[in-house]
């Protein structure tokens, strides 16, 4: 068995006390994405696809926000295929993600 992807993410270290709260939502944006494929809900996909699209970048997400941006273009072509494996790909980036903050030598 192969060890999964590990994404290193450099956030500035003004963001440190918000970045647990981020991660933690948008962890529950995942499930309400994987709830909302469930049902080919494709106005809540589409919409908290562009939320994270707008968010990601601001926390020093790049990735992240560009895999939302692909799952928002998605939605609109009502691709679930290809929007679940967007959704795959968004939480594994989240579950294997190691913040390092500018300054610091160790990941968070």
């Amino acid at each position: 068995m192969s060890n999964p992807t590990q994404y290193i993410i450099t956030v500035s270290a003004d963001l440190k006390p918000l970045i647990p709260k981020f991660i933690k939502s948008r962890k529950l944006d995942m499930d309400k994405l994987v709830y909302s494929i469930e049902r080919k809900d494709v106005s809540t996909i589409t919409s908290i696809a562009h939320k994270i699209k707008g968010n990601a970048g601001s926390f020093g997400f790049d990735e992240f926000g560009r895999l939302a941006q692909s799952l928002e273009r998605e939605a609109k072509t009502e691709n679930f295929s290809k929007m679940e494996e967007l959704i795959n790909t968004m939480k594994d980036y989240l579950n294997n993600s190691k913040i390092v903050f500018e300054g610091e030598d160790q990941p968070a």
